[in-house]
């Protein structure tokens, strides 16, 4: 009886022993087969005017940084790449069953896609899937700097679109025609960004000619959309502009006759709100001037130029008190229905009637802009 379990133990023992060797055997045989005289540089075509369809789709792992001044957006990404390799084929119950392999990437021919408007491209050496019905599988991570054509118009409430350009580099489209994988858009995969939210990613296929050459290229594009993460910049950037366009408003409650005052003040005022904009994130040309920034900067301008005139008119400048005459009697006209007695009571002081005329052509629209700054932008949802 002890015998009789012994023999069954040694038995099983090599069941399970023969069975992962025979498999290792196939995949090796397999292997052998099908690299033995693989050349990786030719293209795997029957005939040489014949194309091979490349399907590639990108998922968008993470938005390293965006430089809207330099027009560059650092990416990480994956690269999904399909092609039928007709020299990569075997019958699957010659080889144990084996439906799929996985090679080294240097080991089998790929497509040369690249990132046509990035630089400073990464595309790290992974394992290729390889499958018996000759399909090959290839998702190689990606890292890469891409020229984007940003507008910083509405900055810090902008929302901006990168095109990323995938297309093969030496293969025009009768070589290998680049063509979107039939998949749904994934959005799922990306990092969370301090400063950006991913909002769309669409993909696209074009064919175009390069002056460089008369073949057609088979390009597929990528809509990257993203919209700012706005509540940092307003903490940081729109509040302190904010309250300094306040305190301008607020020193026109000061007596015109002080408008020496008022004007130190705005001076101060002007020169610290550029300051703080060219030292915060906005983006620094002059060309990218947000309008946030500008109806701001145009307020201040606005009360210092207003203040300029009323020190004109303290100095006695006779050309600016007598144009300001005839506009002030045409208000005074209009305010008193033309009755000359209730006219000549409003213009009994000249300097003084002059210095609140001032004061309501200008302030009245600079109010209105400020209103229409904190109404337009602070509408804009944050996150």
């Amino acid at each position: 009886m002890r015998s009789w379990c012994i023999i069954a133990s040694a038995v099983l023992a090599a069941c399970f022993a023969v069975a992962p060797t025979n498999a290792s055997n196939a995949e090796a045989e397999l292997v052998r087969h099908l690299f033995d005289k693989y050349m990786t540089t030719i293209r795997p075509v029957a005939n040489y005017n014949d194309s091979v369809t490349a399907k590639v789709r990108l998922t968008l792992l993470g938005i390293d940084e965006v430089d809207l001044d330099a027009g560059l957006m650092d990416v990480q990404a994956w690269i999904k790449m399909t092609w039928t390799d007709a020299n990569l084929r075997w019958n699957k119950s010659d080889y144990g069953g084996i439906e799929v392999i996985r090679v080294p990437s240097e080991n089998v021919w790929k497509p040369d896609v690249t990132i046509y408007n990035g630089h400073d491209v990464e595309i790290e050496t992974t394992m290729i899937l390889v499958y018996h019905n000759g399909m090959v599988m290839w998702v190689p991570p990606v890292s890469s700097t891409v020229m984007c054509k940003f507008n910083a118009l509405w900055y810090p409430f902008d929302q901006q679109t990168c095109i990323i350009q995938l297309g093969s580099w030496t293969y025009d489209a009768g070589k290998i025609d680049v063509r979107i994988a039939d998949e749904a858009e994934d959005e799922d995969n990306m990092d969370k960004n301090s400063d950006w939210r991913l909002i769309s990613l669409e993909h696209k296929h074009f064919e175009r000619k390069y002056n460089c050459c008369e073949e057609l290229y088979s390009v597929v594009e990528v809509h990257v959309g993203m919209k700012r993460r706005s509540c940092h910049f307003v903490r940081e950037e729109v509040i302190p502009m904010l309250t300094m366009v306040a305190l301008g408003l607020f020193t026109m409650i000061v007596p015109a006759t002080r408008a020496d005052l008022r004007l130190l003040v705005l001076t101060l005022l002007i020169g610290s709100s550029l300051v703080h904009i060219n030292l915060s994130e906005a983006p620094s040309a002059l060309t990218s001037l947000s309008i946030l920034n500008a109806q701001m900067v145009i307020v201040l301008i606005g009360l210092f130029i207003c203040n300029c005139v009323q020190l004109s008119i303290l100095r006695g400048h006779s050309g600016t008190l007598s144009l300001l005459s005839k506009l002030t009697s045409i208000v005074a006209k209009s305010k008193s229905g033309g009755d000359e007695k209730s006219c000549e009571t409003l213009i009994s002081n000249d300097e003084l009637r002059c210095q609140r005329t001032v004061d309501v052509v200008f302030t009245v629209p600079l109010i209105f802009v400020a209103i229409e700054a904190i109404t337009l932008f602070m509408g804009v949802p944050l996150f």
